[in-house]
């Protein structure tokens, strides 16, 4: 485990996705709670785990909870 681990500033719409994403939420799931197209929401994700320096939707949970951004 890293000994300093970087928690990034989020928008407000990061952090919906991000908890959506903890609710295991598909892309086409989040679009129809975010009422926007399956391709913003993919958007979105992809920004999300950019911006939390992460390869994945898990790991993007994962961070989120160690950073105290989302809780399950």
């Amino acid at each position: 485990m890293d000994l300093y681990l970087r928690c990034a500033r989020l928008t407000r719409r990061q952090y919906e996705v991000l908890d959506l994403l903890a609710s295991g939420l598909s892309d086409k799931e989040i679009a129809e709670q975010l009422v926007v197209s399956e391709e913003t929401a993919k958007t979105y994700t992809k920004r999300l785990l950019k911006t939390l320096d992460v390869n994945n939707r898990l790991q993007a949970v994962l961070k989120g909870m160690r950073c105290g951004m989302v809780q399950l």
